[in-house]
């Protein structure tokens, strides 16, 4: 059922009224989006962390699915230390599974509202970045629906351009439903830790380089 709802991004600063569909799982969203008889346009929205209105479509003939119903989280592997999980999952929760497993991702932002699917269409990084690289880091594989209606699957071995240009895609070549995430052990509770102290924006500058 489509509704109608004035939505907003993180900053609240525009509202916009949309028309949402809310899928009950990704074959409810799979069928809308195969039976598009009308030619609606379509944009996906997670928890809408984007400070802008990326994540919702405003336009005439046009409809914001909201997926946060596609917000669980399938299948861990310990072993191969894998994680698989809907699109729409939250950060928070993936980090409250792992976190007493003493498992945690890479390069994730203090925002843990955002959803992995979010993360991915933005390519989110963390203070880590600058050694671990931005979320993409993270992702063995996307699962999406394509605007045929089609459920793909992509990785580094299977359509590597696509996967590629999932990130930082703001949403835009497929709504993703599910994702497998790379995992790692916490080598430890504790952190070693050095302070060096600058007396002027050169010094830090040269700290920061080094």
């Amino acid at each position: 059922m489509i509704t109608e709802e004035t939505l907003s991004g993180w900053s609240s600063f525009n509202y916009f009224k949309t028309k949402v569909f809310k899928p009950k799982n990704s074959l409810d969203l799979k069928d809308f989006i195969k039976n598009n008889k009308h030619n609606l346009k379509v944009i996906a929205r997670g928890h809408g962390c984007s400070f802008g209105d990326q994540a919702i479509c405003s336009v005439e003939n046009g409809v914001t699915i909201d997926l946060s119903n596609l917000d669980k989280i399938v299948e861990l592997d310990e072993n191969k230390k894998i994680l698989k999980v809907q699109g729409a999952t939250k950060l928070k929760e993936i980090l409250k599974y792992v976190l007493p497993k003493n498992l945690t991702l890479n390069s994730i932002p203090g925002g843990l509202e955002i959803t992995v699917g979010g993360a991915i269409s933005n390519n989110v990084h963390g203070k880590d970045c600058w050694k671990n690289g931005y979320f993409e880091k993270n992702v063995k594989s996307i699962s999406l629906i394509d605007c045929k209606g089609d459920i793909i699957k992509l990785s580094r071995d299977n359509k590597e351009d696509h996967f590629r240009n999932m990130f930082s895609s703001i949403g835009l070549l497929g709504i993703i439903v599910e994702v497998e995430l790379f995992i790692k052990e916490i080598p430890s509770q504790f952190l070693k830790t050095e302070t060096k102290k600058v007396t002027n924006i050169d010094e830090m500058e040269e700290c920061f380089n080094n």
